[in-house]
C-alpha cells in the first residue's frame, strides 16, 4: 500500500487536493515468475508522474486504474 499526500502550492488551480495518489499491489510468486498486480487512482508509475498531480483520478469515486506485470528469474 502506498499514499503521497501533495502539499498545497501557491497555484491551487494546478492541483486537486483529492486526488492525491492511492495504490494497493500484491506480488504471487510462484517458481520462477513473480505476478505483480496494482489498483492506483495514479495513470502512471513514476513518481514525477503521478506526485505531480497529472491525470490522477479520486479513489473513492470509483476511478481506479488496474496494473500487471510478469517478471521471470533465471538462475544458472
Amino acid at each position: 500500500m502506498e499514499y503521497n499526500y501533495v502539499l498545497p502550492t501557491f497555484g491551487k488551480d494546478l492541483y486537486e487536493l483529492a486526488k492525491n495518489a492511492l495504490s494497493f499491489g500484491i506480488d504471487i510468486e510462484t517458481g520462477g515468475h513473480v505476478f505483480q498486480i496494482f489498483l492506483s487512482n495514479a495513470t502512471r508509475l513514476q513518481p514525477t508522474g503521478y506526485v505531480a498531480q497529472w491525470n490522477n483520478d479520486n479513489f473513492f469515486d470509483g476511478e481506479i486504474h488496474f496494473g500487471f506485470s510478469i517478471m521471470r528469474s533465471f538462475s544458472m
